[in-house]
Formats: C-alpha cells, sequence, structure tokens
C-alpha cells in the first residue's frame, strides 16, 4: 500500500461526518474540474464563419418584401434554402418592425429563418439596421435639430440632441425625407446597444448563426454611408457638427463618425461572442476635404484590423459589386485585408465577402454590363452573373475561369439576391453557375 492510500484508508474508515466530509470534498472538487473543462472547451471553440453562398432575404416592415407580398417570409426562406448551392441567408431586417415598442419585441421573422436554416442544416447571416429604419418611439424621444438649422435660431452652448431631417440617398425610399438619429446621440446609442444585447441573448448560442454586420453610425443600410453627396447635405452636416462639438477637428472632419464606428466595433465584440464580426465597407462618409470619405474608411478598418474581439473572427465585405465596378475600394479593398492577413493566426485572419449591388438576374443590364451607362442589347441573366463574378473571383486561384487573372487572393462568401436563386431554381444555367461558384468558395475556404 502506498503512502498517500494509507491516510486516505484510515480517513474513509473513521466517523461518520469524516467519511461525509470526505465525499462532498470528492465531489466539489469533480464539479470544479468539470467547470474547469467547460470553460476550456468554450475559449478554445473555434469561432463560426460564413462560407459559401448566401441569399439575401429582406424582411421589410409587415413582414412582406414590397416585390413578393403574396409570399410569406417562412416559403420565401424555404424557398431559397432548398437551393443545394446555396450555404444560407444573409437576413436583413430593420429596427423598427423588430421593436415596435420600447422592450417590445418581435422576432418571429429571425425565429422563423433559424428555425427553417436548422432543418435544412445551413446557416444565417444577421444584417440588422437602425439608422433611417429606427423605431417611432425612440425618434420621438429625440430632439430636433432641424430648428436650428437656420444659422438665425442657434441655440445657447452646444445642443446635444438628437435627429436631423436628410434625403435618403438610395434604396427603396430613394429621395424621401426622413429623420435620421445622429450617430453620436446618446439615447439612440443606448436604445440600439439595449437591442443588440436582446438579439445576442436569443440568438448568440444558435449554431445557425455564423456572423453579424455592425451598424449603428450608419443611415440606410449596414454601409459606411450617410446622406453626404450633395452640397446642400454637406451643410447640414457642417452645421450639425459646429451645434454638437467645441471648435477643434471634430467640426471639419469624419472624426466623430470614425470614433462612433470605432466604439461599435468594440461593441458587437464584446456582445456577441464566437462569431464573425462583419465590417460593411461603403464610400458614402462626410466630405470634407481634410479625414474625407476614403481617409475615414481606411481609419475604421485600420480599428477594426488591431480591435481586440475576443472570440470572434473578423471580415470586411462589399454590398455594391457589379460588372463595372472592377477597381474601387470595395471588394478589391476586401480582397486585399484578406491576403495581408492570411498567414497570420486563424482568429487574425480577416475574411474576405461581397454582395452584388441588386439581383444580377432580375436587372441584368444594370448589374452585369461591363461598363457603366452603357447602352446595348439586354445581357442574359447568366451572362450578367458570370459578368459580376469576374470582379469577384479576380486575381484568385480562379480568376482566369470567369475572364480575369488568376492570383493568391482570398474569397470567402458571397451574397446574391433571393431573385437570383428562385432564378436558379427555375433555369438550369444559372444553377450550374452557382453550383461551380459554391465548390470554388468551397475550396477556397479550406484551412481559412
Amino acid at each position: 500500500m502506498t503512502k498517500l492510500a494509507t491516510p486516505i484508508l484510515s480517513f474513509v474508515k473513521g466517523p461518520l461526518i469524516q467519511r461525509l466530509s470526505f465525499v462532498l470534498c470528492l465531489a466539489l472538487m469533480w464539479k470544479a474540474l468539470a467547470v474547469t473543462a467547460g470553460e476550456s472547451k468554450s475559449e478554445t471553440a473555434p469561432a463560426r464563419k460564413p462560407s459559401g453562398i448566401y441569399a439575401v432575404v429582406v424582411v421589410e416592415e409587415g413582414g412582406r418584401h414590397k416585390e413578393r407580398r403574396s409570399r410569406s417570409d417562412p416559403d420565401r426562406f424555404e424557398a431559397v434554402l432548398r437551393n443545394p448551392a446555396v450555404a444560407g441567408i444573409a437576413l436583413r431586417a430593420y429596427w423598427k418592425p423588430l421593436e415596435p415598442e420600447e422592450g417590445k419585441y418581435d422576432f418571429h421573422a429571425l425565429d422563423d429563418a433559424f428555425s427553417i436554416a436548422k432543418e435544412h442544416n445551413k446557416t444565417v447571416q444577421l444584417i440588422l439596421v437602425p439608422g433611417f429604419h429606427s423605431p417611432l418611439w425612440l425618434l420621438n424621444q429625440l430632439s430636433s435639430c432641424d430648428p436650428y438649422l437656420d444659422r438665425a435660431h442657434v441655440p445657447e452652448g452646444l445642443l446635444k440632441g438628437g435627429k436631423a431631417t436628410f434625403t435618403i440617398p438610395y434604396g427603396p425610399k430613394h429621395n424621401e425625407k426622413f429623420e435620421l438619429p445622429l450617430p453620436w446621440d446618446a439615447a439612440y446609442k443606448t436604445a440600439w446597444r439595449t437591442f443588440l444585447t436582446e438579439v445576442a441573448r436569443r440568438y448568440n448560442a444558435l449554431p445557425q448563426l455564423v456572423s453579424i454586420a455592425v451598424a449603428g453610425p450608419t443611415s440606410v443600410s449596414a454601409e459606411m454611408s450617410f446622406p453626404s453627396k450633395t452640397a446642400e447635405d454637406m451643410a447640414v452636416w457642417q452645421h450639425l457638427l459646429e451645434l454638437s462639438f467645441p471648435p477643434g477637428p471634430y467640426r471639419d472632419s469624419n472624426r466623430a463618425i470614425v470614433e462612433e464606428w470605432q466604439a461599435a466595433i468594440e461593441f458587437y465584440g464584446k456582445t456577441f461572442s464566437n462569431l464573425t464580426i462583419v465590417i460593411t465597407r461603403g464610400a458614402g462618409l462626410l466630405r470634407f476635404p481634410h479625414n474625407g470619405p476614403e481617409d475615414a474608411k481606411n481609419q475604421i478598418i485600420d480599428g477594426l484590423v488591431h480591435a481586440d474581439l475576443g472570440s470572434n473572427r473578423k471580415a470586411t465585405q462589399t454590398s455594391g459589386m457589379n460588372a463595372a465596378r472592377d477597381s474601387e475600394g470595395g471588394i478589391e479593398g476586401a480582397k486585399a485585408l484578406a491576403l495581408k492577413t492570411c498567414e497570420g493566426e486563424r482568429l487574425h485572419r480577416i475574411l474576405a465577402g461581397g454582395q452584388f449591388n441588386s439581383s444580377a438576374t432580375a436587372h441584368p443590364s444594370k448589374v452585369g454590363r461591363p461598363q457603366e451607362g452603357a447602352e446595348g442589347a439586354d445581357i442574359p441573366p447568366a451572362e450578367a452573373l458570370c459578368n459580376v463574378l469576374r470582379n469577384y473571383f479576380n486575381n484568385t486561384p480562379f480568376g482566369k475561369e470567369y475572364g480575369g487573372q488568376n492570383g493568391p487572393v482570398p474569397v470567402h462568401y458571397l451574397q446574391i439576391y433571393e431573385e437570383d436563386v428562385l432564378h436558379a431554381n427555375e433555369h438550369g444555367d444559372v444553377q450550374r453557375i452557382l453550383l461551380d461558384v459554391k465548390d470554388k468558395l468551397s475550396r477556397l475556404n479550406r484551412g481559412s
């Protein structure tokens, strides 16, 4: 008998109290070891990431897409997810219908998407959009800056508000006027973060969820964009910055916007775990001569590169791909960043994704024409799709197959619109293209 076994045996043969204490001690030690092992497993679990083709499904207010009012959301999810080329859904949903009253949530559309994705063993990317799509209860709480945009009515001191009216620069409600919460407003940020915390509580642990796009300091979508293309828009922003910040660098640059993006990235990294956090590039930041849109975008992306997002992975993507855009900083910037980081540790590798500007099969001449604005005969949907894919795969190992050039650049996921997948369901030429893309992305994603 060993020296260690002797005192233990003597201890076990002792009084009842002593024996019970010994059993309790062993039980507590066993529980501690189990908890530690569980924590270790959780910490080392790989972050979920998007891979392959995702169908962009837009859930409009009222739960129906404006062009498909006869189809319920579950039917729409089912129709795209049954396509074997599709890896999952990129679900774009707006804050307003998801929280129609403060603290009261309506997640039936999201619940349906996750449930049907689970049935098909597929995944979900979340794109949740505030900005112009903020709920009315929040907008009613914010003070309007509109009365002070006439320089004859400047309030005493700095204005700590709230919202201002702009013309929507693109999208379904293009050219309509709506109120936009200012990205630095404290009440707006608090309400949006409370909503995101509930989203994380409800969906973060679901294995179907692979990514979420950062939003908040945004307007129409999750892209880096605000109404700023016209001189009128920029005059409004200039005045808002003067009303909101003391004299200094915040008044004539994107500094306030950049800082809000950096804070949003940090919040998503703390609120979500074991996912991919996505930054959506865009060219719509404020058009100042100093620290203009391009400089500000690069600062935001550099902030993502160096941010500690815990157990999450990182990605950048563009949401404006078409056949005429082959050198802009969207998909090319996303690919360049992915290449730059592809040799590092897995959590530090930044994935590259791209989304079509709109449906290539529903609008083939608009999306698929190699020269923007060029006239000519209508382009067949399959040709339009391949023309956009040329830009997507250019400089990857498969670039030549789409008329581009081969190279070492990685890409990881592609977002096409619901209409494109429905078209592929009925047209074999488009379906064959999607299956080929699925195969190429599968090969590119190995080891990423």
